[in-house]
Parts: C-alpha cells; sequence; structure tokens
C-alpha cells in the first residue's frame, strides 16, 4: 500500500516550518546585520553603495542581453522592504539603536 501524505501534513504534524521560511528569515536577519555595521566593514561594503546609506550595490561587469541580473541582495532586500512596511521604517530600524535591533528581529521572527 503507498501512503500519500503531503509534505505540509507531514511539517505540521511535526510541528516544524518549511525550510524556505526558515532560510528567507535567516537572509533577511543577515542583511539587516550587514547593513548595522560600521561603514568601514568590508562586509558592509560589498553589499551597500555608499557609506551610510542603504543603497544596494549592483552587479558589476557589462550588462549582456536578455532578462537582467538579480542579486541576492536585491531579492532580499525586497522582503525586508515587505517585513517593514516601507523603505523609511527599514532604514529606522537598520541605522537605529541597539533596541530598534532588537524589534528588528522580532518583526522578521513574526514575518
Amino acid at each position: 500500500m503507498i501512503s500519500r501524505i503531503s509534505n505540509a501534513d507531514v511539517l505540521a504534524r511535526a510541528q516544524c516550518r518549511f525550510l524556505s521560511s526558515v532560510l528567507l528569515e535567516r537572509q533577511i536577519l543577515l542583511i539587516g546585520d550587514l547593513a548595522s555595521r560600521p561603514d568601514s566593514d568590508i562586509l558592509r561594503h560589498s553589499v551597500f553603495f555608499s557609506e551610510g546609506s542603504l543603497q544596494l550595490r549592483g552587479p558589476s561587469g557589462p550588462g549582456g542581453r536578455g532578462r537582467p541580473r538579480s542579486t541576492w541582495a536585491g531579492e532580499v532586500f525586497k522582503h525586508a522592504i515587505t517585513a517593514a512596511g516601507n523603505f523609511d521604517s527599514l532604514s529606522r530600524l537598520w541605522l537605529g539603536t541597539p533596541a530598534a535591533k532588537s524589534a528588528w528581529q522580532a518583526l522578521v521572527r513574526q514575518f
């Protein structure tokens, strides 16, 4: 006899989340951590373009034909804006105090 149980049912019974949602949560927390680092940090400089701002660094090299390149930072940044509600509240949470950082972490876990 073949059992037909969906992955969603198995995860619900085990009281677990999808791995994709866990991965997205960790990526959003990582990009928030990178944004809150000092401007001299090499990791922050590899993701964000200018010092003190949240402008993302674009892909390097000549643009080729076809579909525009998507970057990890760009895709995760879209989810971070969705979680925060808008860009202004996101910048306050990322470039704020340690209390804002803990509020950001709670907001992402709720998202």
